[in-house]
C-alpha cells in the first residue's frame, strides 16, 4: 500500500475485503455468488454488504 501510495483508515486487509463486497453489490453481482468469492459459510454474513449498500445505490 505504501507503494501505491494509498493511505487511511479502510487502507487494512479487512477494509480492501469489504469495499470488496460493497463493490460487487453495486455491480449487481447476485449474493449467492459472492457469498461463494468470499468464502463466507452463511448467506447472512454476506447480506451485510447489501444492507450497507441501500436500494437507491444499485
Amino acid at each position: 500500500m505504501k507503494d501505491a501510495k494509498v493511505t487511511g483508515p479502510q487502507v487494512s486487509p479487512k477494509g480492501l475485503r469489504h469495499g470488496y463486497g460493497i463493490n460487487a453489490v453495486r455491480s449487481g453481482v447476485q449474493l449467492n455468488m459472492l457469498q461463494k468469492w468470499m468464502g463466507h459459510a452463511f448467506i447472512t454474513t454476506t447480506a451485510i454488504y447489501a444492507n450497507t449498500v441501500g436500494p437507491e445505490e444499485l
